[in-house]
C-alpha cells in the first residue's frame, strides 16, 4: 500500500464498540487502550487467532490493570475469565495505562505508562465520588481556570515501566523495571511522559512517546539497538508538535501508532484541541524524524459514530492481509472509556 492510496481512502467507523467495560469488577468503568495482535505472532499458543490487551478500570477504583481479550475474528472479542492479567496492589496506588506488547528472544515484555498515587485522606476521598460527580468538579474547575489540558493533566508525573513474562495471561508486579522517565526541566517532555509505543524497522527499535511541558504535549523519540537495552533519546526537540491556535490539535500531538507503506512510513496521532475535545489524525515520514502532517486531518472526530461523543484517541492500526483497521479509545462526557474500530476502505 502507498500514501496515495491512504489518501483516496475513507474509514468506515462500526456503530457499537468491539469492547466495553463490564457490568461489574475491576473494568466495570472503562475497558480501552486496546492492543491487537495474532497469538501467533506472539508465541502465544491459545484457539484464537486474534488477542488484545487492554486497560481496565472499575467505577470507583484508582487502580487501572491490564486484561486479556481474544476473537478469531477482529470483531467479536471475548474477555479472559481470569481477567486482569496484570493488577498492582499493595502499599501503594499505581495506575498503567497505554500497555504495548514486545516479544523478545527471552520471551514477552510489556511497556506501560505508571503514576505512583500516593495513598491519602484525598486520594481516599476521591475513591468515594463517581465518574459523573469528578467530572462535574473537573468541569467547574475549567470554568474557573483552574484546570490543565486534560493531556497535560494526566501525563504529570508518569514515567515508563516493563513486566516480563512467558505467559500474556500471567504478569508478575515483581519483574517491573523503570526504564523511560521525564527530560530535563524546560524540554518538551520535561513535565511528564506518556503513552509508549515501540516499533522495530531496519534492526532497531523505536520509542514513540508523548511528552509535555506542562502547557502543551508533544511526540518524542528515542532509541534502541535491541529489547531491554537503555532507550537513547534521538533528538532533543519532538519530532510532531501541536497545531497553531485554533487546529484540531493545537494542545497535544501524539504519534500512537507507525506503519510502514511502500513508499514511506505513516503515523495516525491523537490530537487534542482548547475545547478538550480529541480527534484522530495522520501524517507520513520518510526517516521517522519529520513528519507531515495531513492537511485533511482529522480523519475521525468525535461524533462519528453515536458512541463517539466527546473523545477518540490512542488509535492503533492493524494490518490482516489485504484489510487496514484502525482501532481507538473513545471516551464520554463521564470519561468511561470503550474500544472503538474502523475500516478502511479503498475508493
Amino acid at each position: 500500500m502507498k500514501l496515495d492510496e491512504l489518501k483516496k481512502g475513507k474509514w468506515d467507523v462500526l456503530p457499537l464498540p468491539v469492547l466495553a467495560p463490564s457490568p461489574s469488577g475491576w473494568d466495570s468503568h472503562s475497558s480501552m487502550t486496546p492492543v491487537v495482535f495474532r497469538n501467533s505472532d506472539m508465541g502465544i499458543k491459545v484457539r484464537s487467532k486474534f488477542g488484545m490487551l487492554y486497560v481496565g478500570a472499575g467505577k470507583r477504583a484508582s487502580s487501572w490493570g491490564v486484561g486479556y481479550a481474544s476473537s478469531d475474528d477482529l470483531f467479536a472479542w471475548k474477555k479472559n475469565p481470569n481477567n486482569p492479567v496484570l493488577l498492582q496492589e499493595g502499599a501503594g496506588v499505581f495506575q498503567l495505562d497505554a500497555p504495548c506488547l514486545v516479544k523478545s528472544e527471552t520471551g514477552l515484555s510489556l511497556i506501560c505508562e505508571e503514576k505512583n498515587v500516593e495513598k491519602s485522606i484525598r486520594t481516599s476521598a476521591r475513591k468515594l465520588l463517581s465518574p459523573v460527580t469528578k467530572q462535574a468538579l473537573r468541569s467547574l474547575r475549567r470554568a474557573l481556570g483552574l484546570e490543565r489540558p486534560t493531556v497535560v493533566n494526566h501525563a504529570a508525573g508518569r514515567y515508563f515501566v516493563s513486566f516480563a513474562s512467558d505467559n500474556i495471561l500471567n504478569w508478575s508486579a515483581l519483574t517491573k523495571k523503570v526504564v523511560f522517565e521525564k527530560g530535563n526541566p524546560g524540554c518538551f517532555d520535561g513535565a511528564g511522559v506518556f503513552s509508549p509505543q515501540v516499533y522495530r524497522f531496519d534492526n532497531t527499535q523505536f520509542l514513540f512517546y508523548g511528552g509535555t511541558d506542562g502547557i502543551k504535549a508533544y511526540t518524542g523519540l528515542a532509541v534502541s539497538e535491541w529489547p531491554g537495552s537503555k532507550w537513547t533519546r534521538a533528538s532533543i526537540k519532538p519530532v510532531l508538535s501541536p497545531g497553531m491556535r485554533g487546529d484540531w490539535d493545537e494542545v497535544n500531538s501524539l504519534i500512537v501508532s507507525v506503519i510502514k507503506l511502500e513508499d514511506c512510513y505513516c503515523a495516525f496521532y491523537e490530537g487534542e484541541d482548547s475545547r478538550r475535545r480529541y480527534s484522530i489524525g495522520m501524517a507520513w515520514s520518510h526517516d521517522l524524524l519529520n513528519w507531515t502532517k495531513w492537511e485533511k486531518n482529522p480523519v475521525i472526530s468525535p461524533g462519528t459514530a453515536p458512541y463517539c461523543g466527546h473523545m477518540v484517541c490512542g488509535p492503533r492500526t492493524f494490518l490482516e492481509g489485504e484489510g487496514l483497521y484502525l482501532f481507538f479509545n473513545w471516551h464520554g462526557k463521564d470519561m468511561r472509556g470503550s474500544c472503538g474500530m474502523a475500516i478502511f476502505r479503498r475508493v
